[in-house]
């Protein structure tokens, strides 16, 4: 049995170092439990191509890998050029006991019984590895006299599976693939799949290959498509709208298929982001936090954004905001969005559709009331034509 830790997307960056060095090290403890045979990496190191060697998420990527390689060997699938760019080829030169083998190009590598990583099939290797960065136009067009089409550019994809497929054939040890790409009807969160965006790659492309297992990196919903694919998801949670589980994957896998797949969590943030609008409807300016929305703060971080009259913001319920955030791991200052009444009375006004609500309207916000007898011939008017009114002015 071959075990394999399958990760990607780990996006490190300055600004949320503490968080990554967190679940980056509780990785790196995974990897001393388990001791699988490798780990693989499947792109998107970095969360810019622009970031320099010398930045504290840099050096804390480096040391990161290093760890890992004392451990056990490494191989990294380089992410997309706004991500990795180049920088990720730096990494092929980190000294440990194991070899960090860094792919910028779609290729075949094997893992030799001794740990080390060739391109050249040692017999009998203990894995086959087909290798495939994000696939781009310049590449493709670089190695065929090809168009910049991205039909041209999937049946050269659909060879270049195939071809893989065929030279793992030949070695009675499993295979597998990773890669930084995007699958057709793959999820972006727990409803919303992809669709059409990138170079997309088909299960069915993905298909001839024949691996035993495809292990992704790019999409940062962590999820399994079908019996063998699976893409990691990010470490971390980087944004308020994530509320899925971050972690990465332990595969266990025999030349005769996949054995095991477990999702093992991270111990990441939760966020929260809490809006509200007081100018949407005769507010008690009190937020009506729902069972639900008490359950996300819990134990979150949480951002706050109300949306309310420039001369009402005085009237917010801070008393009961900060009563129901009482268990939300850390909080600060609501960012008030001020509206100024002038905004809000016109697009209002707008969508209002008879003189009747309109007049309410125009009365409510200048704290009035408006006489029944107004509202009456109001209506009057509303059911008149355009000639009964100018023949009633004219008399």
């Amino acid at each position: 049995m071959i075990k394999v830790i399958h990760t990607a997307d780990w996006h490190c960056r300055d600004n949320d170092l503490d968080e990554v060095r967190k679940c980056l090290n509780f990785l790196v403890q995974t990897v001393r439990n388990e001791m699988p045979d490798m780990m693989m990496m499947s792109g998107d190191v970095f969360d810019s191509r622009y970031v320099k060697l010398d930045s504290k998420s840099a050096k804390l990527v480096f040391e990161i890998i290093q760890e890992i390689a004392n451990l056990v060997p490494v191989a990294i699938v380089a992410g997309t050029p706004f991500h990795d760019g180049m920088t990720v080829e730096a990494l092929r030169y980190i000294k440990a006991k194991y070899p960090v083998w860094v792919s910028t190009v779609p290729q075949q590598v094997y893992l030799t019984p001794n740990g080390k990583f060739t391109t050249t099939p040692p017999y009998p290797p203990e894995l086959v590895i087909s290798l495939v960065p994000p696939p781009t136009k310049q590449y493709f067009q670089s190695m065929s006299d090809i168009d910049s089409t991205n039909q041209e550019i999937s049946a050269a994809m659909t060879a270049m599976f195939a071809g893989f497929g065929a030279r793992a054939a030949e070695f009675n040890c499993p295979h597998i693939l990773a890669g930084h790409l995007s699958i057709g009807g793959a999820f972006v969160s727990d409803t919303q799949q992809l669709i059409g965006v990138d170079i997309e790659v088909s299960t069915d492309q993905l298909g001839l290959a024949n691996a035993v297992v495809n292990m992704l990196g790019h999409i940062h919903f962590a999820q399994q498509i079908g019996d063998k694919t699976f893409y990691a998801g990010d470490l971390y949670r980087m944004d308020t709208g994530e509320t899925e589980d971050k972690g990465f994957w332990l595969h266990e896998l025999s030349s005769s298929g996949l054995q095991n797949s477990t999702f093992i969590k991270t111990p990441t943030r939760k966020l929260y982001k809490l809006k509200y609008d007081f100018t949407d409807s005769q507010s008690d300016f009190q937020i009506p936090f729902t069972h639900e929305m008490l359950d996300s703060i819990k134990d979150a971080i949480v951002t706050i954004e109300l949306k309310v009259f420039e001369d009402e913001v005085s009237k917010i319920d801070q008393q009961n905001l900060e009563l129901n955030l009482a268990e939300a791991k850390e909080y600060g200052d609501p960012k008030i969005i001020r509206v100024p009444r002038t905004n809000i009375r016109s697009e209002r006004l707008l969508k209002l559709r008879t003189l009747r609500e309109k007049i309410i309207e125009q009365a409510r916000l200048r704290g009035e009331e408006v006489p029944e007898s107004i509202l009456l011939k109001a209506d009057n008017l509303g059911s008149m034509t355009a000639d009964e009114v100018v023949a009633m002015v004219a008399k």
